[in-house]
């Protein structure tokens, strides 16, 4: 478990089911089911570490975070994330503190240079949140943008 200011970051557990239906629902909901095509034998092979269960301050599973192992590349050591928050928790701000609590931690616990968000330009709420989080935009195209924070 990773404690940060506003949230916790629980290490999936996958013999728990309650872990495993939360991410299947999460994965199965209307508007992110485009993302993955998973039978429940995938839910398993694709589901691995780095990745965790994001809790509120009343312990609700509000989301789910993946967080890469570190890369050396042409920005430095680099981690990319990828988070996404349950449908009715959305648009209480949980999302950015979410991006910006992890950065923070990842700067202050791990030797990160940058920490990276690639999203679908389409995606207007995650845009609006990995700015809001204090993400740049790196790098953009027709259908994707790269957000990025460097440390300070």
């Amino acid at each position: 478990m990773i404690k940060l200011d506003n949230l916790e970051l629980v290490n999936i557990d996958y013999n728990n089911k309650e872990h495993l239906n939360f991410l299947k629902d999460l994965i199965l909901s209307k508007d992110m089911n485009y993302l993955w095509d998973l039978s429940d034998k995938d839910l398993y092979n694709n589901l691995n570490d780095g990745k965790y269960i994001v809790l509120n301050d009343k312990k609700d599973k509000v989301g789910y975070l993946n967080v890469s192992d570190v890369v050396e590349g042409r920005l430095g050591n680099t981690v990319s994330i990828y988070y996404a928050i349950k449908e009715e928790f959305r648009g209480n701000g949980y999302g950015s503190k979410l991006v910006s609590e992890v950065n923070d931690w990842l700067f202050n616990n791990k030797e990160v240079d940058y920490v990276i968000a690639q999203v679908d330009v389409k995606n207007i709420h995650s845009n609006y949140t990995l700015s809001k989080a204090g993400m740049e935009i790196l790098t953009q195209d027709d259908e994707y943008i790269t957000f990025g924070k460097k440390n300070k």
